[in-house]
């Protein structure tokens, strides 16, 4: 890429990172389903196509597509990439502006600069080097740039693309890290919500908060009491962080009333084990306190059951598949107080786990204390392709062909769009030896990545389309 094109896809990501595309109830309507500043985002990209001279499509403001190549070919013809324009929320712990997308050096601060408006544009622009420097693609085949707005929600977008346009058999999404992602977890969340809650001990849970997305480790939560004792339970608050080198807290003391907030680490909700859940935890510290027997058993099934234990040992859940490796458990949002008390746990599944029996485990743990399962979210089963598709070879030929790595495939825990398709993987865009930024305070991407990236993603959309 020409200095001028890089500057103009540096102006490009920046605007797109700028715009707070996360799903906003707030602002949903028929006319926008995920929140106003989803459809903001999807439109940018019409933007885009009408200035670079691509055809556009969006539907329902909950899909966008970019096209270039035979606009008469089928979905069966048809090169898919498979991206979001949804972030998840801020969250706390930035000392940047999460939407000025911030140039310092060479990385570019942002919420969804690594996951994944970065790589998103980095697609766009090989598709626009294509064009633009005529090369010859399969005449038969056509390529879509797929955009979806709820990819950090219920994934409930592109099916109504599939509906509507027909489903690809090949393609990648450029979701995560280079080589080849050949097998993803499913991914499926349970949700639980319990009416009015009585209290009427001395010591009552007032509220109890965490967590901003099913898919992050929560980095914080609060909970306020009252009691007659808030100096003793303050003591006691210092004595269990102070025993902690992994979390940080503070007390805040009015009259009876006392606000606990614990800080943990965020991660992604696919790793787990690389954060410290903050909700879990202060839960942990609050199996201690005299509440009333109910209450009391709402924490411990919290703070006991679901604390420290990414692979749901605790559970009798623990399984590892050689390929595709453990199951994984993430307690992402809490809410207590005296109306309800609702939280949702996400789990990563691999091959060999049947989410029935997940879901009876859970049901199992949470009728102790009167609850059961009232919504679940899956979005996706474990997805596998087998190395030796054509696929995945190609991609993994044009990856070392420009890296001259050794290492060409592997299997994510996260979950991506792939597993949409048939022939799907995940494919880029950040590099192996990259932080993963993504969900965390003070997201980043390495800008100079993008550059070479768009070069590998360039040949890749060339030879894919010879697979047609």
């Amino acid at each position: 890429m020409t200095p001028d094109l890089q500057q103009q896809f540096l102006d490009d990501l920046k605007y797109l990172i700028s715009i707070p595309s996360f799903i906003d109830a707030s602002t949903a309507d028929i006319q926008n389903p995920f929140g106003k500043n989803i459809s903001y985002g999807l439109d940018f990209f019409r933007e885009l196509a009408t200035r670079d001279g691509f055809v556009y499509g969006n539907i329902e403001n909950r899909v966008a597509w970019i096209e270039y190549g035979n606009s008469k070919a089928t979905p069966e013809n048809t090169v898919a990439i498979l991206g979001h324009v949804d972030v998840v929320p801020a969250g706390d712990g930035w000392t940047k502006n999460p939407f000025k997308a911030e140039v310092i050096d060479d990385k570019i601060y942002g919420r969804g600069s690594m996951d994944m408006k970065g790589d998103l544009m980095a697609n766009y622009y090989a598709l626009r080097l294509i064009k633009e420097q005529n090369i010859p693609l399969n005449p038969e085949a056509k390529i879509r740039l797929i955009i979806g707005g709820n990819e950090e929600g219920a994934w409930d977008d592109l099916p109504h693309y599939f509906k509507q346009e027909g489903t690809p058999t090949i393609g990648y999404s450029p979701d995560g890290k280079f080589p080849v992602g050949i097998g993803e977890k499913g991914y499926v969340t349970f949700r639980f919500n319990t009416p009015k809650i009585e209290q009427f001990g001395l010591t009552q849970l007032i509220s109890f908060e965490g967590g901003v997305a099913d898919n992050m480790v929560p980095d914080s939560a609060t909970a306020i009491i009252e009691t007659p004792y808030t100096q003793v339970l303050a003591k006691d608050f210092q004595s269990f962080l102070a025993r902690r080198s992994n979390v940080s807290g503070d007390f805040e003391i009015q009259t009876n009333l006392i606000k606990l907030t614990l800080n943990g680490i965020t991660a992604h909700g696919a790793y787990p084990q690389l954060g410290v859940n903050a909700v879990t935890t202060l839960a942990h510290f609050l199996t201690r306190v005299d509440f009333d027997p109910y209450v009391k058993a709402f924490l411990q099934v919290i703070g006991n059951f679901l604390h420290n234990d990414p692979y749901a040992k605790k559970l009798g859940l623990d399984y590892t598949d050689q390929e595709m490796g453990p199951v994984t458990e993430n307690l992402g949002q809490l809410k207590f107080n005296h109306e309800e008390w609702k939280a949702t746990v996400n789990f990563r599944i691999p091959k060999g786990v049947d989410i029935s029996t997940i879901e009876t485990k859970f049901n199992q743990l949470f009728r102790r204390i009167g609850v059961e399962i009232n919504g679940i979210t899956q979005s996706g089963n474990p997805h596998f392709i087998p190395i030796d598709d054509p696929v995945v070879t190609a991609l993994s030929d044009v990856y070392r062909q420009h890296t001259k790595s050794s290492e060409t495939t592997f299997v994510a825990s996260g979950g991506s769009y792939a597993s949409l398709l048939k022939r799907g993987v995940a494919f880029g865009g950040q590099f192996p030896d990259t932080p993963v930024m993504s969900h965390k305070a003070d997201e980043y991407a390495i800008i100079s990545d993008f550059y070479k990236a768009i070069d590998i993603f360039k040949d890749s959309i060339i030879a894919l389309s010879k697979l047609i």
